[in-house]
């Protein structure tokens, strides 16, 4: 019987930078719902919610995961700084998104 295993860095890292980036995913919504797009800080991504590609920024969102994984998973034995340093990257990614939404839902920008 084969069974697969996954290795105890890339469970944490897909934890880690999952839970980072739906963070981030998940406030942002919140955010186009109360305040439209204007308020998002970055302007690719607030022209791609105003066109309608809300879905496509979802589904970039998950690739940003796979891939930070699939780094992690490929690099973790041979390169491990290198795999912690990406690995960092995408928590503080999706934790920096997550929190400029937040402070953008608890004090709505005056413009």
């Amino acid at each position: 019987m084969l069974t697969f295993r996954l290795p105890h860095a890339a469970a944490a890292t897909l934890l880690g930078v999952g839970a980072a980036q739906a963070s981030d995913a998940i406030t942002f919504v919140r955010l186009l719902i109360e305040h439209g797009t204007a308020a998002e800080a970055n302007p690719i991504v607030a022209t791609l919610a105003g066109s309608g590609m809300l879905g496509l920024l979802l589904v970039a969102k998950m690739l940003v995961v796979a891939l930070v994984v699939g780094v992690v998973l490929l690099g973790w034995r041979r390169y491990p700084v290198a795999a912690g340093v990406v690995a960092t990257l995408g928590v503080f990614a999706g934790l920096l998104g997550a929190t400029s939404n937040v402070l953008v839902l608890l004090h709505p920008y005056v413009g």
